[in-house]
């Protein structure tokens, strides 16, 4: 800022030639100001326009997200519903629906609680499938102590057949009197009022119990059962051993006999003309059978179906002394399955002559790949063989196998099956066995590759699946196969 020089003097010419120049540079400086403040008011107004319009764009856009963000949660629910509309699950038929239902009342009993409070649908369909409501489990914590209850479930079942399995310590008269009339029936522990009771729809009894005895049964017991066609008993009796069978029998279909004890062969010759499917669990009974129980020979003209290892006891028993002695009593030529979990020690093998024989087997269910070779060497016809793979030898023992089926062994040979396989699956030594096989027969052998032991009812303990939940191995087999993971 300019400071006028002491004012009690007049400028001098110089002076004032200087400041008219000065005045004259700060009026041109100052028109400049002007017109720069002129062309600046001019911009703000423009701006302040541009912003009015852009905030009144940037309302009109705030609205219009809004709005597509609505449309956006109407198009993912009509995607929902449109999805739930043509989902598979809904193009299922009714009785297919209900199907699966039994399925899964097969695996959990609480199964039709569960499937009718999905929806609607589910629930018509539910109440409309009779056997989703006909297998009962009568037991403490079940709550079907109930009448109540009870009576809804077997209202619901109609005319379908019953399944009850009852798990009580004491199973009352008025319990045997209610469900006299159902299909199935097992007891664990056994009842001790059987006697006195009359079932005449029975068709499978179940009798399940760490340590029973039969000795308060009178002889005619199962013959108040005339229907009976599927009996299973299952017990340890190491205490109170059966040493001779005291009880008559209808004709069966199926027999499973779960005890240390021969009197097996006493009650197997009572129905050895009609029995289809037999499955016998030793334990360890001590061989040979005692003078009462004489070694002679069962004809059994029907049996497909044979199932012998102590899956109900240790797996650590030797069969080696037994094995022998059932195979002189079973007369069973027409066997096409055989499950088997004997326990012979692979460095005593048993001769030929004394190991089981099966001439027309179809199918083996084995135990380990290690057992292979007694498979070749014993049922030469066999079609499907199912077993677990050794972790130590099961490569070398499943290529061996292939391999000799290339060389022409096992000429009906079409299936492999095998339980905790995954270091199989495209093992390099098991290719090659297989590309050799495809070429020196000029046709595939079917491999199935199990990761675990539980995918299907092989390998399990048959005496331990329940009642009617697993399809029996033997028809499994024959209609269907599971594929590997």
């Amino acid at each position: 800022m300019w400071v006028a020089p002491e004012s009690s003097r007049l400028p001098s010419r110089d002076e004032l030639a200087h400041g008219k120049d000065a005045i004259a540079a700060l009026e041109e400086e100052l028109e400049t100001l002007h017109a720069t403040v002129a062309n600046q008011l001019s911009r703000k107004g423009s701006i302040q326009e541009r912003l009015k319009a852009l905030r009144h764009e940037l309302g009109q856009l705030d609205d219009e997200i809004i709005g597509s963000q609505g449309r956006i949660s109407d198009v993912e629910n009509e995607i929902r519903e449109r999805s739930r509309w043509i989902a598979a699950i809904r193009r299922i038929p009714n009785e297919v629906l209900g199907e699966v239902f039994v399925w899964h009342v097969r695996l959990d009993w609480k199964a039709p609680l569960v499937d009718s409070s999905v929806c609607k649908t589910w629930r018509t369909v539910a109440l409309a499938t009779p056997r989703l409501w006909s297998f009962l489990r009568l037991s403490e914590e079940t709550g079907f102590l109930n009448p109540q209850l009870a009576q809804l479930w077997v209202q619901r079942a109609r005319a379908a057949p019953l399944h009850v399995h009852i798990n009580l310590e004491d199973v009352t008269e008025d319990i045997l009197k209610v469900y006299r009339d159902t299909y199935c029936l097992k007891f664990r522990p056994w009842p001790t009022r059987l006697q006195n009771h009359s079932f005449p729809h029975l068709s499978k009894l179940i009798l399940d119990h760490e340590d029973a005895t039969l000795d308060h049964l009178e002889r005619d017991v199962f013959m108040a059962m005339p229907n009976l066609r599927y009996l299973h008993l299952h017990w340890r009796m190491t205490h109170r051993p059966i040493v001779k069978w005291n009880w008559d029998l209808p004709p069966l279909d199926e027999f499973h006999f779960a005890g240390a004890t021969w009197a097996w062969i006493d009650a197997v010759e009572q129905v050895a003309g009609t029995l289809k499917k037999l499955a016998l669990d030793l334990g360890s009974v001590t061989a040979p059978p005692p003078a009462s129980i004489p070694i002679r020979t069962l004809n059994l003209p029907n049996l497909r179906y044979f199932a012998y290892g102590a899956q109900s006891q240790s797996l650590m028993i030797n069969d080696a002394a037994r094995v022998p002695i059932v195979t002189r009593i079973l007369n069973a030529p027409s066997v096409e399955v055989f499950e088997d979990h004997s326990l012979v020690p692979l460095e005593l093998p048993l001769p030929v002559e004394d190991n089981w024989q099966f001439p027309n087997l179809k199918s083996y269910l084995g135990q380990t790949s290690r057992e292979l070779a007694d498979v070749k060497l014993l049922y030469p016809n066999v079609q499907t063989i199912a077993f677990l793979v050794d972790p130590e030898t099961g490569v070398l023992d499943v290529a061996t196998l292939i391999d000799d089926a290339s060389d022409g062994a096992l000429d009906a040979l079409e299936i492999l099956e095998m339980f905790q396989a995954s270091a199989l699956v495209g093992h390099p030594m098991i290719e090659q066995a297989l590309r050799r096989y495809r070429e020196e027969r000029g046709k595939d052998l079917y491999l199935i590759f199990h990761s675990g032991r539980d995918e299907t009812p092989y390998q399990q303990c048959f005496f331990g699946f329940p009642c009617c939940y697993h399809q029996p191995i033997g028809s499994y087999l024959s209609e269907s196969l599971v594929d590997g993971e």
